[in-house]
């Protein structure tokens, strides 16, 4: 008896021959810090880190309403919220794996035996016999080694991602509502431009056709002004037509049908700030849902990979058993019914046809996999920061010519309408003059709407106002 203990050596013994294989050093991620000290982004005092609720920067009360609207009732959070609670409870499942179990089963039943299966009949008791059964059943796995708690991480970890990408659907939600807003606006813009530059077309081509018909100009000139006109009135139905693409579009978003977009009013926005804020590359990783999202599966394939090697060696566990078990319904809570059994159950690993070697290689290339999706994404994050900076300040700066360029073509119209007035000049000087000033306007709302969309490129480049903190 004192020695079966010691057969437990040969078998640790065999039990070590089944080692993991070298894979080499394990991968590591890019530094977000490093990467984006290394660029030369251009920064802008004035202007501070999206919070929260960046699109209330923008000034348009109506904007926060259609917001929140949509983050209620899109269906794509609905989506993400599905997902994060399957993650959580993939979570909570990976952690049972680690707690003690304890079942109670029962059964009652009985038999009838056969006096035809080589028994002498006299032998075979008479009637149904009556069995009955209840009992306890209890378990835990001791997780010599980390097992379990490493594929516990893992879990928490993708759950942890989810979360995160739960954050990046509410910013591209929020993102894809300001930036339909704000192509709502310039539709709008465009709409009212190009109405007007119907009237002046209309009011060139009778006054037109008055000087054909005093015999102050020819017919061609007529027959030019008309064309103009019915040019414009193609640009006023393209226009009409953007607006109410644009309406239906924020219906979509807001999770409603098309008519939700009729009741929504002309936007009244207030362009950001230009440039970046300072910082920008202390704080680039932690504005990033994305990056963080992809920071964190990397260290849930980090753990599944620990979990794969932990896999070699042995594991320990404790089983225990105890109930009441007899013939008959009316001795199954007799004291002579009771039976135990307990102990604890070694688990070796020996042979397995190198299903735990596959194992562990696939978890080091999900590992490798991970790392080189979140470089990706960090990488990505860089350069789109610097496009939308860098577009920002560039479309500032011609929206600041656009600005100047309309003042001088309504200065140049006041001067023809002075000297219409005075008789100096003609009608069709001030029309021109009206032209010109309607070709600004239409460059300008053209600039406008370039800077919103760059506006809510930057804000969604810099993350949002997201941190991993905030999601509690």
């Amino acid at each position: 008896m004192h020695r079966k203990p010691f057969l437990l050596v040969p078998l640790l013994a065999v039990a070590a021959c089944a080692v993991p294989p070298r894979l080499g050093p394990a991968p590591v991620v890019r530094s977000a810090a490093a990467v984006a000290a290394a660029q030369s982004l251009p920064e802008t005092p004035g202007r501070a880190w999206p919070a929260a609720d960046w699109w209330a920067g923008w000034g348009d009360p109506q904007l926060a309403t259609l917001v929140a609207e949509a983050l209620a009732n899109n269906p794509d959070m609905a989506l993400a919220s599905a997902r994060l609670a399957a993650a959580d409870a993939a979570a909570r499942q990976s952690r049972a794996g680690l707690r003690p179990t304890l079942a109670a089963t029962g059964s009652l039943g009985g038999q009838q035996l056969s006096k035809n299966l080589g028994i002498p009949p006299q032998f075979v008791p008479a009637g149904v016999l009556e069995s009955g059964l209840v009992n306890l059943q209890a378990g835990w796995n001791f997780d010599l080694w980390g097992q379990g708690r490493a594929a516990l991480r893992a879990a928490r970890q993708e759950a942890a991602a989810v979360a995160v990408e739960q954050a990046q659907a509410r910013l591209m939600l929020a993102a894809s509502v300001a930036q339909a807003y704000a192509d709502l606006a310039a539709a709008i813009d465009r709409q009212t431009v190009a109405g007007d530059a119907l009237a002046v077309r209309r009011q060139t081509l009778a006054l037109t056709a008055g000087r054909v018909a005093a015999g102050l100009d020819n017919d061609g000139a007529r027959a030019q002004a008309a064309s103009r006109v019915a040019l414009a009135e193609a640009d006023a139905s393209a226009a009409a037509t953007q607006v109410a693409v644009a309406r239906r579009r924020l219906a979509l978003l807001l999770g409603a049908g098309p008519d939700r977009g009729l009741a929504i009013a002309p936007p009244a926005i207030r362009p950001l700030p230009p440039g970046l804020p300072e910082g920008v590359r202390l704080n680039l990783i932690a504005r990033r849902p994305d990056v963080q999202a992809a920071l964190l599966r990397v260290d849930a394939a980090g753990a599944r990979e620990a979990a794969a090697r932990r896999a070699f060696l042995p594991n320990l566990s404790l089983n225990a058993t105890i109930g009441q078990q007899a013939l008959g319904f009316d001795r199954l809570l007799e004291g002579g019914s009771l039976y135990a059994q307990f102990g604890p159950a070694l688990n070796l690993p020996l042979l397995d046809g190198g299903r735990r070697a596959a194992d562990l290689a696939g978890g080091r290339a999900s590992r490798q996999a991970a790392v080189a999706a979140h470089d990706a994404t960090l990488l990505r994050a860089v350069n789109e920061v610097a496009d939308a900076a860098g577009a920002v300040l560039a479309l500032g700066d011609q929206q600041a010519a656009a600005q100047v360029a309309l003042a001088e073509a309504q200065a140049a119209r006041a001067v023809a309408a002075r000297r219409y007035e005075a008789g100096l000049s003609n009608q069709l000087a001030v029309l021109i003059a009206d032209d010109a000033v309607i070709g600004a306007r239409r460059a300008l709302a053209d600039v406008t709407a370039f800077r919103l969309a760059a506006d809510v490129a930057l804000v969604r480049a810099l993350g949002g106002g997201f941190s991993q903190q905030e999601r509690g």
